[in-house]
């Protein structure tokens, strides 16, 4: 059993520990390991930051994916929640390839099942529901910015998020 001054003084790191792979969560005593100093490793960065950036790259494609003289309103290039799902999938599937061989890779089936859900429901409200309607109940080429924009990109961050925690307190 540890004196009581041993376990006041600890160093909580949200990084996969380089030393041991099984390692999601650790808690080292005194001094942090050299390799968990990356900035990126962060949990505030992978939970905040990486969120941030995966929707500018989405937003900035959506952008560079234009035609030229496209006269649909700018604002929907913001709709990108099928994309950030596409980019959760990626992470879910190179997180699985990663693991130890022998890793449980039932919590990562579960993940990609619950991506997958979320890329139906999004390309669902996508087709149906996001595009405003005029007066004679036609789709015009502007998204909701509810139900087209802020809505789909709420519930892509919130499934990102919702696996990084998991994946950080796993």
């Amino acid at each position: 059993m540890r004196p009581v001054s041993q376990t006041i003084v600890l160093t909580v790191s949200f990084t996969t520990c380089k030393l041991d792979a099984r390692c999601r969560f650790a808690l080292h005593v005194g001094q942090c390991q050299p390799e968990m100093r990356d900035p990126f490793a962060n949990a505030a960065v992978q939970l905040l930051g990486y969120p941030l950036m995966l929707t500018l790259v989405g937003m900035y494609t959506r952008r560079l994916g234009r035609r030229d003289g496209d006269p649909s309103p700018r604002r929907n290039d913001w709709a990108i929640g099928t994309t950030l799902l596409f980019m959760t999938f990626g992470v879910v599937v190179s997180d699985m390839r990663v693991a130890p061989v022998e890793a449980d890779v039932s919590p990562g089936v579960g993940w990609l099942l619950i991506v997958l859900l979320g890329l139906v429901i999004s390309l669902d409200i996508d087709r149906t529901h996001s595009w405003a309607r005029d007066a004679g109940n036609r789709m015009t080429d502007r998204k909701r910015l509810g139900v087209g924009i802020i809505g789909p990109n709420i519930l892509a961050l919130g499934i990102y998020c919702s696996y990084q925690i998991v994946k950080t307190w796993r």
